[in-house]
């Protein structure tokens, strides 16, 4: 029996060398992104619903990807752009507007409001606001010149600065994507250094979006989950002067 002994433990570690292989193959990561408007969650004319954490507050946070054009690219380089607005209770808050590459979504510019007193941050050149593939413990850091720009005109020069974008843990975050069922997710925390508006944290998942936000609005912080996750109407997007559909006009 003895004998046999060095046998065993041979075979129970060649097992679990084979788990180990296992997990890595669960675990890999294509060399091509075949989507990355779906990796990213940024896919056309999607409305993404939050509520607040705040049991005070009855209106929802909602997140559209509403147009996708060459309105707001850059005059030299045509290229499409998606333009993501943020509402509360309807009302227009936040604008974004994204490069989407074969890797990389590229912020150029982010507004608030849709007056036109609105502030306009524009960002040369694009920051790198998410890198495939998204990992914890990881970051990106790029030189920009943001230019502010109150009712498209320049307001003074553009300012040189140093921007991080900082993907620091994993942590698990109960939300849903619809029909009142709620998931766990283990989403990458995301947060933002040296921007010259006010970014906070996002909690981001591949291929879902972000699952949480916490936000900085008015001198106030406000943190939402993620409800509920559809379509906009079809009389709202793509690319809709008027929008009938305000993705986050609902109360809860």
């Amino acid at each position: 029996m003895l004998k046999k002994l060095p046998l065993i433990l041979l075979t129970l570690l060649a097992l679990a060398a084979c788990g180990e292989e296992k997990e890595k193959q669960i675990n890999f990561v294509p060399d091509v992104l075949e989507d990355p408007l779906a990796y990213f969650g940024v896919e056309t004319c999607t409305c993404y619903e939050y509520r607040s954490l705040d049991p005070k507050e009855p209106r929802l946070l909602g997140v559209a990807v509403e147009r996708v054009d060459e309105l707001h690219s850059d005059p030299d380089d045509r290229k499409d752009v998606h333009e993501i607005v943020y509402r509360i209770g309807g009302t227009p808050e936040m604008r974004y507007v994204f490069e989407a590459g074969e890797t990389e979504l590229r912020l150029t510019r982010v507004s608030t409001g849709e007056d036109s007193a609105a502030d306009e941050w524009r960002l040369k050149p694009a920051l790198p606001f998410l890198r495939w593939p998204v990992e914890a413990r990881t970051s990106i850091r790029q030189e920009v010149d943001a230019g502010l720009f109150q009712g498209g005109k320049a307001v003074g020069e553009p300012e040189a600065r140093a921007v991080q974008v900082n993907f620091t843990a994993m942590e698990t975050v109960t939300a849903s994507l619809g029909g009142g069922e709620e998931e766990a997710f283990e989403a990458i925390r995301i947060e933002f250094a040296n921007t010259p508006w006010n970014e906070a944290r996002r909690w981001f998942v591949p291929e879902v979006g972000n699952v949480k936000l916490e936000l900085r609005l008015g001198g106030e912080r406000s943190t939402w989950v993620l409800e509920n996750v559809r379509q906009l109407d079809a009389d709202s997007c793509p690319g809709k002067i008027t929008v009938v559909d305000r993705c986050g006009a609902a109360a809860r």
